[in-house]
């Protein structure tokens, strides 16, 4: 049987960088944007390409012709809508570290913004791995 950690190429994403503009994960609830709310893409954004990555963790079920039909549904409007009055975004931030079995732990993550912005959260997501 084919070993899923070590029979696949590994390559970075974007060789010159990239920008997540929206992340799921397994059990999480579908990402719904506001009324009047997009991201922005193309022209002079610098999200110039949508790359689609699938992080799976076991691939042992495919190689005997099973396949994963999820997905996700993008709306493009034309750059001059009128539908889209405020811009979104994602917001990253992470912790470094491990916290060992069976122990309490505290990590935290903040940043300062020195910009004149007015920001209305909408949503957050944790992101975690198994022990």
């Amino acid at each position: 049987m084919a070993n899923s950690k070590n029979e696949y190429i590994r390559a970075p994403t974007c060789a010159s960088g990239s920008e997540i503009i929206y992340a799921w994960a397994m059990d999480a609830p579908a990402l719904v944007l506001p009324e009047g709310v997009g991201f922005k893409v193309g022209g002079d954004t610098g999200v110039n390409y949508l790359v689609l990555q699938v992080h799976y963790a076991h691939v042992d079920k495919f190689l005997n012709g099973a396949f994963d039909n999820s997905g996700i549904i993008l709306k493009l409007l034309p750059q001059n809508t009128q539908k889209v009055n405020k811009r979104a975004g994602v917001l990253l931030l992470g912790t470094g570290g491990s916290i060992p079995n069976k122990s309490i732990e505290h990590m935290e993550t903040a940043c300062t913004i020195d910009e004149p912005l007015e920001l209305h959260p909408f949503a957050f997501r944790t992101h975690t791995h198994k022990l």
